[in-house]
Order: structure tokens, then C-alpha cells, then sequence
């Protein structure tokens, strides 16, 4: 069920309206982990939490009811990762970025940035075995923004 308000600053007179229902806008892919964006080395994104919902509890850096943002990479032998995240609009936003192996498992790694007073990077480095991993990337409710994530894969040190 929908309501529909209508004011005016008149104190009289008509007022014409009409309504079109259409179907919902679409989820954004990586809005949620079965939609995760495909990383692969060198990969560098501008993307967004804008318009996101909180899909699943983030990573132990990471707060309650933060909108996130999946992507995900697959290693066949022992590499070593990085990861980053800056905030992409100069801001302060905080960010939390949490490594996972794969959708719904465990943490292996959560890093934070905060852009007070300038923007920062919330970097993961390390090494990982071969397998299907998952990147989330957090921000807070009240200040959803864009962002740069940038990630490359290395010989495991």
C-alpha cells in the first residue's frame, strides 16, 4: 500500500495529478556478494555506495548498517594481493575493506581509511593461497560516496 501527499501553499482551488507505477529500479549488481564485479590484476574502478544497502555484517574494522560493495578474484596458486580503497570525491568518508573467502566467509583481513583530514587509502597487502576471495567495501550510512579501488596481483613474498 502507497500514499501519495499533496500541499499547496493556496488556500483554494484544484489540483490535477496523476500516478505511474513502474517496475523497481534495478539493484546495482555488486550491491550484492552473488553480483560481485570481477577483479583481475591492474584492475582500478571508480565505484560507488551510493544508493546501496547494508547486504551483509561487514568485517571486524567495520560498523553496523553500512552500505557495501562486492567485487571478487580468483587465484590459482599462491600470489600475493593489493587492495586499496580512497575515497572519490576528495571528502572525508570513512571506508572499511574486508577480504573474505568468498560470499558469507570468513574474514581474513579488514583495513580502514579515514579521510580526516585528507582523503587516506584502506590498504590490504598479503599473501593468499589459491582459491575464490571476496572484497567488500563499506561505507557509512550517512555519507555514502564514490571511491577508487585498485587492486594487483604479485609473486607471493
Amino acid at each position: 500500500r502507497y500514499y501519495v501527499a499533496i500541499g499547496s501553499q493556496a488556500r483554494a482551488g484544484t489540483i490535477d495529478a496523476s500516478v505511474e507505477l513502474r517496475p523497481p529500479t534495478p539493484i546495482p549488481p555488486n550491491d550484492r556478494c552473488s553480483g560481485a564485479i570481477v577483479l583481475t590484476d591492474g584492475a582500478s574502478r571508480r565505484d560507488t555506495t551510493v544508493g546501496f544497502a547494508d547486504d551483509e555484517r561487514g568485517g571486524s574494522c567495520a560498523g553496523f548498517s553500512q552500505p557495501d560493495a562486492f567485487y571478487t578474484f580468483t587465484l590459482a596458486t599462491r600470489q600475493r594481493i593489493v587492495a586499496s580503497v580512497t575515497d572519490g570525491d576528495g571528502g572525508t568518508t570513512r571506508f572499511a575493506l574486508t577480504l573474505r573467502e568468498g560470499c558469507g566467509g570468513p574474514e581474513v583481513q579488514c583495513a580502514t581509511a579515514s579521510g580526516f583530514p585528507a582523503p587516506s587509502s584502506a590498504t590490504i597487502a598479503r599473501n593468499l593461497d589459491p582459491g575464490t576471495y571476496v572484497l567488500m567495501v563499506e561505507t557509512d550510512t550517512s555519507d555514502t560516496s564514490d571511491f577508487f579501488i585498485d587492486f594487483s596481483v604479485r609473486p607471493a613474498i
